[in-house]
């Protein structure tokens, strides 16, 4: 969860930004919904979640073709979106490289929780999350190394999804003068107690950083299709929602405000 201190510095400097026109001359979030578009000015930072690929609510104009094309090769039963604007001055693409950076730290992900409302509870998401050199090679090993020519990097991950179990996915990073885009997709399935609730490449994840004037803009999506058939998962459905949300909140945490702090 969200340090408070934290939350009350960005909403702070979000409520500020919102409110000058050197933001809105690039981004006037015109596509959002009007109660949408309050939240996002009074909290700097907003979720939704849906259960069908166009219904997509918070997703980025210039970005929806790509995500689109790629939820459909999914047929998600569950997604989750984020929007998020973090103040930073001067945004350069020395940001983006810093940025990059921290989200290639794969092994960090082992301290992420999330907070599940049904039960008030905060739940370790992975209890290992470490890079691997294949799917039969499960060693851990050190992270990616870049240098400041890397433009695209990729890599797979080993994590122990709790409660349920293990998945190797592939992490890619992309790298351009104005943005930076990390995709995740599943290389092997998830496992229930007999069956695959998640087949492979049905897990995804996508995350899209893009300077804008005066500081960053973060839209970040999750998508899954879990087998499901005669809804026998039940209440199990929204801790999915709850987890794809906990990553989002974990990168805003641990690695947007804190650069946004040391400007």
């Amino acid at each position: 969860m969200f340090n408070k201190n934290r939350i009350k510095t960005l909403i702070l400097i979000s409520f500020i930004f919102l409110s000058t026109s050197m933001l809105f001359a690039q981004y006037d979030f015109d596509y959002l919904e009007e109660n949408l578009r309050q939240e996002l000015q009074q909290n700097g930072i907003i979720f939704s979640k849906s259960d069908k690929f166009d219904e997509l609510k918070l997703i980025v104009p210039e970005l929806s073709s790509t995500v689109e094309r790629d939820l459909r090769k999914i047929g998600p039963n569950v997604i989750s979106e984020a929007l998020l604007i973090v103040y930073s001055e001067n945004p350069r693409e020395e940001d983006l490289q810093y940025l990059l950076n921290e989200f290639i730290k794969v092994d960090r992900l082992d301290t992420i929780y999330y907070y599940n409302p049904a039960k008030d509870t905060d739940n370790l998401l992975f209890s290992d999350s470490y890079r691997v050199e294949g799917i039969k090679n499960l060693e851990p090993i050190d992270n990616l190394i870049i240098d400041t020519n890397s433009t695209t990097l990729n890599c797979l991950v080993y994590q122990d999804f709790k409660p349920i179990g293990p998945m190797v996915s592939k992490y890619e990073f992309i790298k351009k003068s104005d943005s930076l885009e990390m995709t995740v997709w599943n290389e092997t399935p998830m496992k229930g107690s007999f069956i695959n609730i998640i087949s492979r490449k049905k897990f995804y994840s996508r995350v899209v950083i893009l300077p804008m004037d005066g500081g960053f803009l973060f839209y970040g999506i999750g998508a899954v299709r879990l087998f499901n058939p005669f809804n026998i998962l039940g209440n199990k459905i929204d801790p999915f929602y709850y987890r794809i949300s906990g990553i989002f909140q974990w990168y805003m945490d641990e690695i947007l405000l804190p650069m946004a702090e040391l400007k």
